[in-house]
């Protein structure tokens, strides 16, 4: 009974440690996203400004 208890705690845990860290990535992704955004329009604004 013990032991089903803590492996399926263990599994939760895992769980959380996944989305922990999906959570994680996709707000670097974002934050890469927007970099790269500003990025491009200041390309394109020193292009048409010449």
């Amino acid at each position: 009974m013990l032991i089903k208890a803590a492996s399926q705690k263990g599994v939760i845990d895992v769980a959380a440690a996944f989305a922990e860290g999906d959570r994680i990535c996709h707000g670097t992704m974002q934050v890469m996203a927007n970099v790269v955004r500003v990025e491009f329009l200041r390309r394109i604004v020193r292009l048409v400004m010449g």
